[in-house]
């Protein structure tokens, strides 16, 4: 029989984890939306990076901030995908998840506050990611597009 204790750090592990992932979530969008002042949230004063391809050496919060705010210049765009991405279980047999999506292409509504998170359809069985993707955003819009974000289908919600 599992003690209490084990459960107890079974647990802490996954909330460790899933700590981890939306860090590194929050690191990617905002990374790609340029917004620094999240970016420098996303690293401790401590904070330490040696990038084993190039040999640099990156140290605290606002140096690494600086450092990508020069790679990351206005005439860059950038699109970071990974393969953790966020989960939030919403009720006992539901869950929806996703990756934080731009909206650069500048197609879906803006409106103050409004975020929107993508997620991957079809992939089963497949060796790529694909076209087709369902972007949602946080006050309750769902879009489809099977065109790799070239149009989008309102399927839910009012614009």
């Amino acid at each position: 029989m599992v003690t209490l204790e084990e459960l107890e750090r079974r647990i802490q592990i996954q909330e460790d984890i899933r700590a981890i992932e939306h860090l590194q979530a929050d690191y990617w969008d905002c990374l790609d939306q340029k917004d620094w002042v999240g970016l420098r949230a996303c690293f401790t004063d401590d904070f330490v990076f040696m990038n084993k391809t190039t040999g640099g050496r990156y140290e605290g919060g606002d140096g690494m901030v600086e450092t990508m705010k020069g790679k990351f210049t206005e005439q860059v765009t950038s699109s970071h995908h990974g393969h953790h991405h966020w989960v939030e279980i919403t009720g006992e047999a539901t869950a929806i998840g996703g990756s934080r999506f731009g909206n650069r292409e500048g197609l879906l509504p803006k409106e103050q506050g409004r975020t929107y998170t993508e997620c991957d359809i079809d992939t089963v069985g497949e060796n790529s990611r694909g076209a087709k993707r369902i972007v949602f955003s946080n006050d309750g819009l769902v879009y489809y597009t099977d065109d790799h974000y070239e149009s989008f289908e309102l399927l839910y919600g009012e614009p």
